[in-house]
């Protein structure tokens, strides 16, 4: 019986993400409208190119109405080099196109030019055409060995167990590579459906994972597990890419996203609902200002908690570069809380759609009591214990030996939070970002910014599992 329901969630699952053939139809003309203005756009080059369809369209793994059209430009290596791409191909088109479409250039590993027709992006890529994944110059150049290798492989069943699986990624936000996710790519998605063959084993196997010993080696590259472990020390999860043997192709994945999958996994498996592919919307008013301002007033009183902001201006839109450098200024602004004895700390950052804004927002529990206990050496490490007496003998109580022989006292704080913050903030090295303000009143967040306000109340509430625990109650 279990598993009839669980057939008809996945039926009706993909009922409602599969593309229609009008669906790839009006696609197809996307794709060939631009590779025609394209090809008019190069006409006059001398150099030698081909004009590739790439991506989940072009393996047709792609979800209805959730789908990007990746084209790519590729070059002859000896025509061209990456100062020509930067400097002559990506200005060239931009300036040819831009009557036609508005274009933005965004940078992976290097430039690459972004349009939106009919609420589709389509990405322009300048790639080489080498031989062999052996002789890439940049990480795109994999991509076309990657669409090859993957159209070899499928058929109509695994193209919708992949989708399956991308949507259940990506309604628990664990789809995709980038730095802000790390989580699960499209190509990563491919591999493991061909490693398993469906959705459902997929999630039985991974009950079984453990993290930093799992090792997926669909081609057999690695004579035994034990090789492969060690060719890849420190990563979570790995999959071999089966064009590259020396690549992980799930080497985003962090430990986080692991440990989520797998629950999730487990929980779906115990007690299948839709809604792990459909997750509770939250009513309005909870996305209300007045709402928003009133749930930070309470969790603040209630918490002893303070809430403070960090706004910068993006001056260098490389989402790699600036999501690596939030999540550094995350990195070391919590470890300096913590060693400013403020241990509950709970740091994120949130960047606007328009890539010009980031705010890094730091919750810290108990952060209004002036006091707090300070916890010293064993005492029996004598040198310790005496240095943390006299350090702390103006101390409000103590300093005091417990039941299990640590040292503790009751001593006034020296330092703020916010002025912790704004000293960490000062001494970093940023290149792709400007300090602007910091934030302590809750008006001056931009709270008039809707996704701004989706992603500040799961901030503070932090419930990824509160949908399902009101579904399935004490029933696991």
């Amino acid at each position: 019986m279990l598993s009839k329901y669980i057939e008809d969630i996945l039926k009706a699952t993909l009922q409602k993400i599969k593309p229609l053939e009008e669906d790839r139809q009006r696609l197809y003309k996307l794709f060939n409208k631009i590779r025609k203005d394209l090809e008019l756009c190069l006409s006059t080059t001398d150099k030698r190119f081909e004009i590739t369809l790439q991506g989940s369209f072009a393996k047709d793994t792609f979800i209805k109405e959730d789908v990007d059209i990746d084209i790519f430009v590729l070059f002859e290596p000896l025509d061209v080099d990456s100062e020509w791409i930067d400097k002559i191909f990506i200005p060239y088109i931009h300036n040819c196109l831009q009557n036609q479409y508005k274009l933005v250039i965004k940078y992976a590993s290097h430039p690459y030019i972004t349009t939106y027709i009919d609420n589709v992006e389509i990405n322009i890529v300048p790639a080489y055409n080498v031989k062999s994944p052996n002789n890439i110059i940049t990480a795109v150049d994999r991509t076309p060995f990657h669409t090859k290798y993957i159209l070899s492989k499928l058929n109509d069943t695994l193209k919708d167990e992949i989708r399956i699986l991308k949507y259940f990624l990506k309604t628990w936000n664990l789809y995709g590579a980038e730095i802000n996710i790390q989580g699960f790519s499209g190509y990563l998605t491919e591999l493991l459906i061909l490693a398993y063959g469906t959705f459902l084993d997929l999630l039985k196997a991974s009950k079984q994972w453990k993290p930093y010993k799992v090792c997926i080696d669909i081609e057999k590259h690695y004579k035994d597990v034990k090789d492969c472990l060690k060719a890849f020390k420190n990563n979570v999860l790995i999959v071999i890419d089966p064009i590259d043997p020396k690549r992980n192709a799930a080497a985003a994945v962090s430990l986080k996203t692991f440990s989520t999958f797998r629950l999730l996994a487990s929980l779906f498996l115990e007690k299948p609902s839709y809604i792990f592919f459909n997750r509770l919307l939250k009513k309005d008013e909870m996305l209300h200002i007045e709402y928003i301002n009133k749930y930070i007033k309470e969790r603040l009183e209630s918490t002893f908690s303070c809430l403070i902001g960090i706004e910068f201006e993006i001056v260098k839109p490389i989402p790699d570069i600036v999501w690596g450098q939030l999540n550094r200024v995350e990195r070391v602004l919590k470890n300096t809380l913590k060693s400013h004895d403020f241990k509950d700390v709970y740091i994120d950052s949130w960047i606007d759609n328009e890539f010009k804004r980031a705010i890094t927002l730091i919750e810290i529990i108990n952060c209004n009591f002036d006091y707090e206990i300070k916890r010293g050496p064993p005492s029996l490490i004598i040198d310790e214990a005496i240095n943390f007496i006299i350090k702390n003998k103006d101390a409000l109580a103590g300093p005091w030996i417990d039941d299990n022989g640590i040292l503790h006292c009751i001593k006034k704080r020296r330092h703020r939070p916010i002025n912790i913050v704004l000293a960490v903030i000062k001494n970093l090295q940023l290149s792709s970002l400007k300090f602007v303000r910091h934030i302590e009143l809750t008006n001056l967040l931009p709270l008039h910014d809707t996704e701004f306000r989706k992603w500040l109340k799961e901030f503070l509430e932090r419930k990824i599992f509160k949908d399902i625990y009101e579904l399935i109650g004490n029933s696991i």
